[in-house]
């Protein structure tokens, strides 16, 4: 967790420790020494008030998704859907086309918008040869992806 949340690991353990005093979470079962599971205490009196805040809060802003990803390469389509559009039935949450990027950095940047957002990110990235001709042979996720609710942030292929 301290990790994924770019903290100390004794700031995670006073917090994790806060939030078991709470009730909102519980400890599960310990699996090695030091290390334990962590679960959500679906019992927790302000459970339902909670969930209902963090679904309506935006989680994080287009401009800033786009800023992020556009340093490591050359955007040319950004779909954003799933959590972002709080749509959990779709495939992907960040559906990127570009050029000129390196798989390392791009993981990063997915890392750092995970952290900010503190969940996991489902992406897809293609080049945007490989997406052209996907797209032409009406490849799964492609259509899955266009065909189901989603927003676009860059469209410079006018797809």
């Amino acid at each position: 967790m301290a990790d994924r949340s770019k903290s100390t690991i004794n700031s995670v353990r006073r917090e994790m420790g806060n939030l078991e005093k709470s009730g909102l979470i519980r400890k599960s079962k310990i699996l090695k020494k030091g290390s334990s599971t962590w679960s959500l205490n679906q019992k927790f009196l302000y459970i339902k008030a909670l969930n209902d805040f963090f679904s309506s809060s935006e989680l994080l802003g287009n401009k800033q998704i786009v800023s992020k990803i556009s340093k490591v390469g050359k955007v040319q389509l950004l779909l954003i859907s799933g959590i972002f559009i709080k749509n959990p039935e779709s495939r992907v949450d960040i559906f990127i086309v570009g050029d000129n990027f390196k798989k390392g950095a791009l993981s990063k940047v997915i890392g750092i918008i995970e952290s900010e957002m503190g969940r996991e990110i489902r992406y897809a990235f293609f080049t945007t040869n490989d997406f052209k001709y996907r797209f032409a042979m009406f490849d799964k996720l492609i259509r899955d992806v266009l065909d189901y609710p989603h927003e676009k942030v860059v469209n410079k292929l006018n797809i």
